[in-house]
């Protein structure tokens, strides 16, 4: 499963759901570079590219799942 995951969020918006857990998301974004960060690739590479890629990787849980893990840590404060 996990190389079918691989392939799927390796397209740029690709999205997993997982029945009862929740989606996990990939976005992809372009970023200008610039100040601290284009100074920073500057020093470490000898250029700097004027845009970069942002990549997000989120996790949006199920309401069930939530509950889960809410329920999992009022649990553990009791012991």
């Amino acid at each position: 499963m996990a190389e079918l995951w691989l392939v799927e969020l390796a397209r740029p918006g690709a999205t997993i759901t997982v029945a009862d857990l929740g989606k996990l998301v990939v976005e992809v974004q372009d970023m200008r570079s610039g100040g601290v960060v284009q100074r920073r690739m500057q020093a470490q590479r000898g250029t700097a590219a004027k845009t970069l890629k942002r990549i997000y990787v989120r996790f949006r849980s199920t309401g069930k799942l939530r509950a889960a893990i809410l329920a999992g840590i009022e649990g553990s404060d009791e012991r």
